[in-house]
């Protein structure tokens, strides 16, 4: 009897100019969008994948009230199911799906071939993250991977929009992608380094791919307008669509976000006061709750906001109907609202002045010679000289010790000799990690690989508290600690304006010294994946901070 061979199911390729009403809504002059953040549970079947798919059966049957639903990717360093099926399945039912991107456990070769899985199920909306690191894993907690980061990620994912170069077809590229780049940013720091350095690393995201922001969580009515504010008097962002974030809060997820507990989310001692009195109503908690969200959607129709993103625990459809058809009643007296939702922290710093009159902001920035941590940083001036002396390009210095580094180079018994040379001299310094591709130069010293809980080089992750790393609270920011040690030297504006850095693994536990003599390592590498015009040269990177 002939055997009947299996018929592949997959889903039909998109077409090659896709639609994607999300997208498009977005960019209409006088529009206002609505996301809904849905989290994956663990399990590919149960509770979790019914009420999702009920929600959304929900939202296809209300046209016109939710334009978009979110699906995080393995939120908080929990595993959960991948949110790319279950995107595809809403894709099924009509709904745009936008799928959370976290580059926490992917290198970049893996997060090239997802991303082609999702152009291939025809989901086109990515929010790039970096990621919560990881709290578990199987038989143990699991290894952070963090080989980029959001800045880099949407960098690949603009360059795969335009076909990757194919390096085994001369001249050739991939099919170009259709994605929808989004990315985060955190206008809820206190302090002044943790503030800038965020509003920096945005600049970067939208510089280097990034089509539309959504904002972190927070409930200062105040930040939410200077973060509008900020990027609609930046030539380079003030076209770019921004999303506010609100999250329909409960007593127990209060508590959470107060003990921080949600990296980057930001619950004041007062407003957790507030919704453990509201909690205690049994009758009416839950509706104040409801109502605060509703003001905030009404807050940031009044604020220009292209759009909300929202977000909640344990909501119904009907909850969710409720906060976005109360916030359009509530718009016209939005302003009523301001000082409702004016968390702020305990001696927070704000990028611009103050208005008296509204509660937010005037357009005059404060003036930051007078702010933030000062101090000499002594060993970050001399170890600077030391670097110019020996590492600028056009000194004699350089060209005498560029033309050892040639020597040294043709034996191998030499390199091994100054690399190792090189690791204990930058063990005792910066505990060295031997990555053979340096950046103590382009972050005021401070070593990524060993100091940053996420290794990062494009900036801060937006999971930082009171100044202080997400990943080993006991320890300050390292990009905290640069902007301080930049600020102090009047140039900590290279941390918006440095290139895009990228790591090269082939380069490890080699010496970091030759490989930037010998124009190996970041510095002199051609930008990842460049742009059509750019090929066979590419742009004039800055030179790092000095």
């Amino acid at each position: 009897m002939a055997k009947l061979k299996a018929q592949p199911s997959e889903p039909p390729p998109p077409e090659l100019a896709p639609e994607n009403k999300f997208s498009d809504k977005l960019r209409a002059p006088d529009s206002f969008t609505v996301s809904f953040e849905l989290v994956p549970g663990r399990g590919p079947r149960g509770k979790n994948v019914e009420w999702i798919l009920d929600f959304a059966q929900q939202v296809a049957k209300n046209p016109g009230l939710i334009d978009c639903l979110s699906l995080t990717d393995n939120v908080g360093g929990n595993v959960k199911i991948s949110p790319d099926v279950l995107g595809y399945e809403l894709r099924e039912m009509g709904i745009d799906a936008m799928i959370h991107f976290s580059c926490k456990d992917k290198n970049r070769n893996f997060i090239v071939s997802r991303a082609l899985q999702l152009e291939r199920l025809g989901i086109h909306n990515i929010l790039c993250l970096t990621g919560d690191a990881p709290i578990e894993g199987y038989k143990g907690q699991a290894k952070p991977t963090f080989d980029v980061d959001s800045v880099v990620l949407s960098d690949m994912l603009r360059a795969m929009n335009e076909g990757l170069p194919d390096e085994r077809t001369p001249g050739g590229r991939t099919p170009p992608t259709h994605f929808n780049i989004g990315a985060v940013v955190s206008p809820f720091k206190r302090l002044e380094a943790e503030l800038m350095t965020q509003y920096y690393k945005l600049h970067r995201k939208v510089r280097f791919g990034a089509q539309f922001i959504v904002s972190q969580l927070g409930y200062d009515s105040r930040k939410v307008d200077e973060l509008a504010r900020y990027m609609r008097l930046q030539p380079d962002l003030k076209d770019v669509p921004l999303m506010g974030n609100v999250y329909i809060l409960t007593k127990g997820v209060a508590q959470a976000m107060h003990n921080n507990f949600v990296p980057g989310c930001v619950v004041t001692k007062e407003l957790l006061g507030r919704c453990q009195e509201w909690s205690r109503d049994k009758a009416t908690g839950k509706r104040r709750f409801l109502e605060m969200a509703a003001q905030q959607v009404a807050m940031l129709r009044g604020l220009d906001y292209r759009g909300v993103h929202l977000g909640g625990f344990n909501l119904k459809f009907d909850d969710v109907k409720f906060v976005i058809e109360l916030s359009r009643e509530l718009e016209e007296d939005w302003r009523t609202f301001v000082r409702e939702v004016a968390f702020a922290q305990e001696n927070e710093f704000y990028y611009f002045q103050r208005d008296p009159e509204t509660g937010l902001n005037l357009d005059a920035p404060v003036d930051r010679s007078k702010t933030g941590a000062g101090g000499l940083h002594l060993g970050f001036r001399l170890t600077d000289a030391l670097h110019h002396l020996i590492f600028e390009p056009g000194t004699k210095t350089f060209a005498a010790v560029q033309s050892a580094a040639r020597e040294i180079d043709k034996s191998p018994s030499l390199r091994h000799l100054v690399a190792v040379a090189e690791k204990y001299a930058k063990q005792v310094t910066n505990d060295c990690r031997e990555c053979g591709d340096c950046s103590l130069p382009d972050l005021a010293f401070l070593c990524p690989e060993s100091q940053c809980g996420k290794f990062l080089r494009n900036g801060p992750c937006g999971g930082t508290a009171q100044g202080q790393c997400e990943v080993h609270p006991e320890v300050p920011c390292i990009y905290v600690r640069a902007y301080e040690r930049l600020k102090a030297v009047g140039k900590e504006e290279w941390l918006r304006d440095m290139p895009l850095i990228t790591r090269d693994w082939a380069l490890d536990h080699q010496s970091s010294w030759l490989n930037f003599y010998l124009g190996r390592d970041h510095q002199h590498a051609p930008t990842p994946w460049p742009k059509p015009e750019e090929e066979g040269g590419g742009a004039a990177k800055p030179k790092p901070a000095h």
